[in-house]
């Protein structure tokens, strides 16, 4: 089982995401695709490798809005039908939990999708996966207006993947909200130095390229420092 790069796209082309995915599988009658809905390969660990320099692009932008907005709900009550069972059979299904406040989090359903990252957070054991969910986590305190457990999830969270940049910009955004223009430059600081990795979940392109230099941009013009903001925004520009 060989995992690719998968790289999402947005409408206008653009790369906003990048994840490592099961996609070159030798048929085999041994090889089964286990769960409903993200679904995983069952193979064993020491018959996967990963093969980050092949890319398959995922482009929606041929795909009408109508269809779209379709896709969005039929995922939702596949969600709601498939993950509940599973994780009333199981308490500690952390995947279940995972993929299901996911789900709710992306129909911008933030109080439903909290208190399901909440109930995944203490059975996981996936610090990849625990960081993603974290990320999603803290935007939906922010979304909530509740900034001291956004700040508070984050701050715990980054050791779980310390070298991904998404959560040290969430961090500054958290700064941002309080006014707080120091401390967010410092965060953004901290994620303009964060290389893109490669990693098995959903690497946020922007937040390794141009975002951190923008945000740094829009920080600098409140700071009233003109010549650091004209920096930043060359670099987000030519990061972009």
């Amino acid at each position: 089982c060989i995992l690719i790069t998968m790289v999402m796209c947005h409408d206008n082309d653009e790369e906003y995401q990048h994840f490592l995915a099961e996609r070159l599988i030798r048929n085999h009658r041994g090889v089964r695709f286990s769960r409903e809905m993200h679904n995983i390969c069952d193979v064993p660990m020491d018959r996967r490798m990963d093969w980050p320099a092949f890319r398959l692009i995922h482009n929606r932008k041929y795909k009408a809005a109508q269809s779209r907005a379709d896709r969005s709900h039929q995922r939702l009550e596949l969600a709601e039908r498939c993950f509940p069972p599973r994780i009333e059979a199981d308490p500690k299904d952390a995947r279940s939990m995972f993929y299901l406040a996911g789900t709710y989090f992306d129909c911008g359903r933030f109080e439903t999708a909290r208190d399901w990252f909440e109930r995944y957070m203490p059975v996981s054991e996936w610090p990849h996966e625990r960081y993603q969910a974290a990320m999603l986590l803290t935007q939906c305190y922010i979304n909530l207006g509740d900034l001291l457990n956004a700040r508070a999830t984050m701050s715990r969270h980054l050791v779980d993947n310390w070298r991904r940049a998404e959560g040290w910009i969430l961090l500054g955004d958290i700064a941002v909200a309080e006014f707080d223009w120091r401390q967010a430059e410092w965060w953004y600081k901290c994620a303009t130095l964060k290389e893109q990795p490669v990693d098995p979940l959903f690497v946020e392109v922007p937040a390794h390229t141009w975002e951190p230099h923008y945000k740094l941009y829009r920080t600098y013009q409140a700071l009233q420092e003109n010549q650091k903001a004209a920096m930043k925004g060359a670099l987000a520009s030519l990061e972009g």
